[in-house]
């Protein structure tokens, strides 16, 4: 009696360890289905010229969500070790963060799955500040009606505020790329054009005049000039 009891356990639990691994299969075939399908609208817009191909998988869901019609992604800095991201477009910045940046618990990151995404057009940014010290450095828009971090602090409570994201010190080059690139065009729109080829009624070279300009008179410093001709140039 014995023997059978145990023999119908074992078979009992073999039973459940089938059902267990062929569900795991499936959902295993049901993901890699759902990721195809992703990346290949994902590059559908990398063909279109509309955004970067080496994006890491854990953004391009939320960029299909929201990237708008005929906007492309034309710069962007992720943290390097986490989703925290500055997306320059056509036509705004985007700032998105998830798990403990956007508010999540820091104890248990992993379980987070909260995420934050605020996005300003270039003319309702009033200026672009970069911070950088040996633990890590932040990019912080100065917005109207957004409340600034205070200055010092763990980059944990810098990055809970809307207008910023962080980033190493191994990627201060990248970070300054992006703060100049701001900072030329917002210097473009105050001077009255956009920077946008969509939306400026200037020819290329009356824009390009306009960069000289801010240049020559000490609006935009030199790397700034340098990053906004070559980004005029392109389009």
């Amino acid at each position: 009696m014995f023997k059978k009891l145990k023999q119908s356990l074992n078979e009992a639990i073999e039973r459940d360890r089938v059902k267990y691994e062929a569900a795991i299969l499936n959902k295993q075939a049901i993901l890699d289905k759902t990721k195809e399908e992703l990346n290949s609208k994902y590059d559908l817009l990398v063909r279109e010229g509309r955004a970067p191909s080496d994006l890491p998988d854990s953004l391009r869901q939320m960029i299909l969500d929201n990237l708008e019609p005929s906007e492309l992604i034309q710069e962007y800095l992720k943290h390097q070790y986490s989703d925290a991201t500055i997306f320059l477009t056509s036509t705004r910045v985007i700032i998105y963060k998830s798990g403990w940046q956007a508010g999540g618990s820091i104890a248990s990151p992993s379980s987070s799955t909260s995420s934050k995404i605020k996005s300003y057009p270039y003319s309702a940014i009033n200026g672009v500040e970069i911070a950088i010290s040996s633990m890590y450095g932040r990019i912080e828009l100065s917005i109207p009606g957004v409340k600034d971090a205070p200055r010092g602090g763990s980059a944990g409570h810098a990055v809970r505020y809307e207008n910023v994201t962080i980033f190493t010190p191994e990627q201060t080059d990248k970070a300054r790329q992006i703060v100049a690139a701001l900072n030329a065009r917002t210097a473009l729109l105050r001077s009255g054009n956009a920077y946008s080829n969509t939306a400026s009624k200037s020819t290329l070279v009356d824009l390009l005049k306009e960069l000289a300009e801010l240049h020559a008179t000490g609006t935009i410093t030199d790397t700034e000039f340098a990053v906004a001709k070559a980004r005029l140039l392109q389009e």
